[in-house]
């Protein structure tokens, strides 16, 4: 159902954006503009998982794309706390105070409550333009892909010390 490579890619997306936060100024931008290459390739493939998947009718891929569009871009500036988050835990995971423990904590947990408003206003936005099965197709699809890549991730996430 789901195709592995592009779920690596999206791995690799995911450490590329981590690692840009601990490049030097002189070489951010480098690698910056070369994230939002890789960002942009994995998005399309993404969207083109989506697809194979959707079973989407003409009329139906009309009105899903751009709804689908603007879900994502909630979810990148979610995605994006999210990052700063684990890039910032990473710096200090092993020698965290309390009261630095606790603002990663809330940082981490404003990003989920975050998610689950965007998933949940965007529910009753697929509902307004598609057959409820396909609704949950999608959310199916999309929870499969966020898995893979919190699995992958949390694989390369120290415990707190």
């Amino acid at each position: 159902m789901y195709n592995k490579g592009t779920m690596k890619k999206v791995l690799v997306f995911v450490m590329v954006v981590i690692c840009c936060s601990f490049v030097s100024s002189g070489l951010a931008q480098t690698v910056t503009d070369e994230a939002e290459i890789i960002r942009s390739a994995l998005q399309t493939e993404k969207k083109a998982l989506v697809a194979a998947n959707m079973n989407l009718t003409d009329a139906e891929s009309q009105v899903f794309w751009p709804v689908y569009d603007e879900y994502q871009k909630g979810l990148r500036k979610i995605n994006e706390k999210m990052a700063a988050v684990i890039v910032e835990y990473a710096k200090n995971y092993s020698s965290l105070t309390d009261h630095e423990a606790d603002e990663l904590l809330k940082g981490y947990l404003v990003a989920e409550k975050e998610r689950l408003a965007l998933k949940n206003k965007f529910v009753k936005k697929f509902k307004r333009i598609l057959p409820v099965i396909k609704v949950v197709r999608y959310y199916q699809v999309e929870h499969t892909i966020e898995t893979i890549v919190r699995y992958q991730l949390v694989q390369q996430i120290h415990l707190a010390k």
